[in-house]
């Protein structure tokens, strides 16, 4: 490859990044303005996570068939994780994780996955279009929801920049 093409290649990984971020904080404003911080549960902001990801344009028909993708933003919940027999939650670099411990050997291993894991729960989906525009496909009154349903995470919302003003919304 050379130089002019690789030159070429990054600015356009550049750019996709660039709208993705930019769909992440359009989604995340469009959720913050159907719920504003003084009335969500506190604790919400610290089980809820926002996920992105793109839409190519033959997946959704209102998407122009430029190569360029429209977005999914979502917040979503994860269900509280029941513990098995010799396993419990240690935090490990500021990341709380399931610990299984080997009645034998005494050693511990990190549980990575499971099988019986629920899907999230969808509190919040939206399509953000090409134009900027938001399509709000869920939208649930996290007030509504029961806090013991829902585990605490590490990338909670409250630890996104976008949320805590660590940067501007038009920073992206």
């Amino acid at each position: 490859m050379d130089n002019k093409a690789f030159e070429q290649l990054l600015q356009r990984e550049r750019e996709v990044l660039y709208r993705f971020k930019e769909a992440r904080s359009i989604g995340l404003a469009q959720f913050r303005s159907l719920h504003p911080d003084e009335t969500l549960p506190k604790w919400f902001l610290e089980c809820a996570a926002l996920s992105c990801s793109e839409i190519s344009p033959e997946g959704f028909p209102s998407a122009p068939s430029t190569g360029i993708f429209s977005h999914t933003v979502s917040v979503i919940l994860y269900s509280r994780t029941k513990l098995k027999e010799n396993e419990f939650w240690e935090t490990i670099n500021n990341h709380r994780v399931i610990v299984h411990l080997d009645s034998k050997s005494g050693k511990k291993s990190m549980v990575l996955t499971r099988d019986d894991q629920a899907p999230p729960t969808v509190v919040f989906k939206a399509v953000v279009h090409l134009d900027k525009k938001v399509e709000v496909l869920v939208d649930t009154d996290p007030c509504s929801l029961d806090e013991s349903l829902y585990e605490p995470i590490a990338a909670a919302l409250s630890t996104l920049p976008e949320w805590t003003g660590r940067c501007s919304p038009d920073v992206v």
